[in-house]
């Protein structure tokens, strides 16, 4: 295991302390020049008393949970719908994987243009039902600015969690329905006491890839609406960028990393040994 080891250090673990201990520095391009100083937690006093770092976290606490929650129940639901005989399933599938081929930038600005106010598809189809009576602009608008980057993000991760789903979908015995069926069991019967039990440990990866997907989502978010309008769509990945690459300030950017590091970490351990302890029980 050496050589991985080694690969993994040299390209992981060495920038990832490179960053931690940057964190701590007044590393900036525009206040300092030369070696950069030791300011200890400066750098995150000053995310925490502007409170900017409390906003991102909301922001990206609703973010995650919306679209992790919308990700694993309907793909659940059309997991369990194209798994069944049905005419041109084979097609269906292929037509949703769509999104996941489809680059993160390209998928962004598609969605833009489907959002545009004065000539996109979505203003022209809700006036046309009357579900809206003027267009709204929606990347624009505080309240629905988030809402619709999340339906991007949705859209774009949908294809490869559905994958991951069917797949776990298909290597249940069929036999086991079928024994079921013979016992008199109706679909929600056989989908509570078969299906879900047996997806569990497929739902458990899935859960934990689109939360980590969606703490790291920056290029859609970015490039959609550049966080804003007035900070509704900062998350941390976006807060980060901003501090480092915006206010060229490292250091601060940094700390907003170490901090979305710690968070995914924490999650990550706590959700798994929750599962883990359930299966015990």
């Amino acid at each position: 295991m050496a050589p991985a080891a080694i690969f993994v250090g040299v390209l992981i673990f060495l920038p990832l302390m490179q960053s931690l201990g940057m964190s701590f520095t007044d590393f900036s391009l525009i206040r300092r020049q030369g070696t950069p100083e030791w300011n200890s937690f400066a750098n995150y006093t000053y995310l925490v008393e502007s409170g900017m770092l409390w906003n991102a976290l909301r922001v990206t606490a609703v973010f995650v949970f919306g679209v992790v929650t919308a990700l694993v129940v309907l793909g659940v639901v059309v997991a369990v719908a194209l798994n069944q005989d049905l005419p041109g399933r084979r097609m269906l599938r292929s037509i949703t994987l769509l999104p996941w081929v489809t680059p993160t930038v390209i998928g962004a600005l598609l969605w833009m243009w489907i959002l545009q106010p004065q000539y996109g598809v979505a203003n022209y189809l809700l006036t046309s039902l009357g579900v809206i009576e003027e267009p709204i602009s929606w990347l624009a608008n505080v309240d629905w600015a988030l809402p619709s980057v999340m339906l991007a993000a949705f859209w774009r991760q949908f294809p490869f969690l559905f994958v991951v789903i069917l797949a776990g979908l298909q290597g249940i015995p069929k036999e086991m329905y079928e024994a079921a069926m013979l016992d008199g069991a109706n679909f929600l019967q056989r989908f509570f006491s078969i299906t879900l039990p047996l997806l569990r440990n497929v739902i458990r990866v899935v859960i934990l890839m689109a939360v980590i997907m969606n703490f790291r989502q920056f290029p859609l978010v970015w490039t959609m609406t550049g966080g804003g309008p007035i900070e509704r769509t900062t998350t941390l990945a976006v807060l980060s960028y901003r501090q480092s690459f915006v206010n060229l300030n490292f250091g601060r950017g940094a700390a907003v990393a170490a901090i979305w590091l710690a968070i995914v970490l924490l999650f990550s351990v706590v959700f798994t040994r929750v599962f883990r302890a359930r299966e015990y029980e």
